[in-house]
């Protein structure tokens, strides 16, 4: 699932997906595939619903943003059907992290915005003062899951961007 036709970030992260996952995982069937015009939850909601009626059981949803995964989550979390279905997702927000520490969530990926942030600098120079007429870039991107979730929640927290009350109410949750 996908959303903001035209938007570079979300058609890149939805090539991505076709031209990496789909083209080497020849074992699995796409079921459907939507870009979502309007991109709130309920929208998302929306299509999770439309998909689980026209096709039952899901086994995994890709999506292009962590809240898009939280939608698919959201519309089945309490059908027994769907207590396998896995959910990956970009942006690796604060709270797709504690949904991937309390297991609603598969994983999700942090591009390494300190990188994006000089590479850009550098790249506006560059482009600024004549030196390239063209600049492609890549950067780190790092995937999120189950094993290294605590990592990134612990940076998370050092960075000001996810409190420790937060985790601890999601600990408590686990029973930890």
């Amino acid at each position: 699932m996908s959303c903001n036709p035209g938007n570079l970030h979300t058609e890149s992260r939805l090539q991505a997906y076709n031209d990496i996952f789909v083209a080497e995982r020849t074992d699995c069937e796409i079921l459907a595939q939507k870009i979502c015009t309007k991109a709130d939850s309920a929208t998302f909601m929306e299509t999770m619903e439309d998909w689980v009626q026209a096709y039952g059981k899901i086994d995994v949803c890709l999506t292009i943003g962590d809240d898009l995964a939280k939608a698919c989550y959201e519309v089945v979390k309490d059908d027994p059907t769907f207590a396998e279905t896995q959910y990956y997702a970009v942006d690796a927000n604060p709270d797709a992290l504690l949904r991937i520490k309390l297991g609603t969530q598969t994983a999700t990926v942090m591009q390494d915005t300190k990188e994006l942030a000089q590479k850009n600098l550098d790249a506006a120079y560059k482009l600024l003062t004549g030196e390239e007429e063209v600049i492609e870039e890549a950067i780190e991107t790092i995937l999120i899951t189950k094993d290294n979730v605590d990592e990134y929640i612990d940076y998370y927290i050092e960075q000001g961007a996810m409190t420790q009350e937060e985790y601890d109410a999601v600990l408590s949750q686990l029973g930890e």
